[in-house]
């Protein structure tokens, strides 16, 4: 039996969010996509040491998109990575250095069966296993590991799509956005100072989405009160914030600014897991 599915694919950048390929530094990973019916992974390469691959998604129109025209589509692949990144704990999806080209929109009638395995001239195995059309499953291998579950990807990738618009919440829509974005630019940074500020500004936000504006020790008790970060770690990231905005004033200031950006990828995974949980914990409300 066949099918007439329409796919979207585009090329998307890869990399660790701990390990930026800032000045020539890159990673290669291994992304296991769990559950995948919509979600197909392939064509993995290496450029100028970043890696990528082709993201497909099949049947865009079952998960909501109206038409092909190149607005929507740019919008609604957007969306689908922000969710995947909202899902993801270590590995970061981008479109850097591929904003100039387009996603893809083709037409499929085919069906296909059995595994196909593909080794990249960087050692790199690629492996689809494909029944009618779905991919079960799909490994990179190489580098650090990860699990991408499709389902999680998909009930968020709901949520996101049911904010735009919307007006019916007690949370400023506005600011649940700006986080958003905000997240979205850290998961798109290539180095760990702009990852950072920019994940700090998305749980800043997230976190006063209620309409209530917090700083100082009250933001750390509310960030502790609705994910358990604890206060004093919420407050050792507030400080180092704004200790990258404002110049040092004495040699004390600027040794603890230098001892906490040399432990700065120890801050990167617990801050980007507290925004995803401040994150997905407003978006129930939606």
């Amino acid at each position: 039996m066949s099918s007439n599915k329409g796919t979207l694919s585009r090329k998307v950048f890869v990399h660790e969010v701990i390990n930026p390929p800032y000045a020539g530094h890159s990673i290669d990973a291994k992304i296991n996509v769990l559950n995948s019916k919509h979600l197909e992974i392939s064509d993995l390469k290496k450029d100028d040491g970043q890696q990528s691959f082709t993201l497909k998604i099949i049947d865009p129109m079952s998960l909501g998109i109206q038409n092909f025209q190149e607005y929507n589509v740019e919008i609604f692949f957007d969306r689908i990575l922000l969710a995947c990144n909202l899902v993801l704990k270590s590995a970061a999806f981008s479109r850097h250095k591929s904003d100039s080209s387009h996603t893809i929109v083709e037409r499929e009638n085919s069906q296909s069966s059995g595994t196909k395995i593909t080794r990249t001239p960087e050692g790199i195995i690629i492996e689809v296993n494909e029944t009618l059309g779905i991919t079960d499953s799909v490994h990179i291998t190489a580098g650090f590991e990860e699990n991408l579950d499709e389902i999680q990807v998909l009930d968020i990738f709901k949520k996101l799509d049911r904010l735009v618009g919307t007006n019916k919440t007690n949370l400023q829509v506005g600011d649940i956005k700006k986080s958003l974005d905000e997240y979205s630019a850290g998961m798109s940074s290539f180095d760990r100072i702009g990852i950072f500020k920019h994940l700090y500004s998305s749980m800043e936000l997230a976190t006063n989405c209620d309409g209530n504006d917090r700083t100082g020790s009250r933001l750390d008790n509310e960030v502790n009160k609705i994910v358990r970060t604890p206060s004093l770690t919420v407050q050792n990231w507030r400080e180092f914030n704004d200790r990258t905005k404002h110049i040092n004033r004495n040699p004390q200031e600027e040794k603890w600014y230098q001892e906490n950006l040399s432990r700065l990828g120890e801050k990167l995974h617990p801050l980007r897991e507290t925004c995803q949980k401040i994150i997905l914990g407003r978006l129930q409300n939606i």
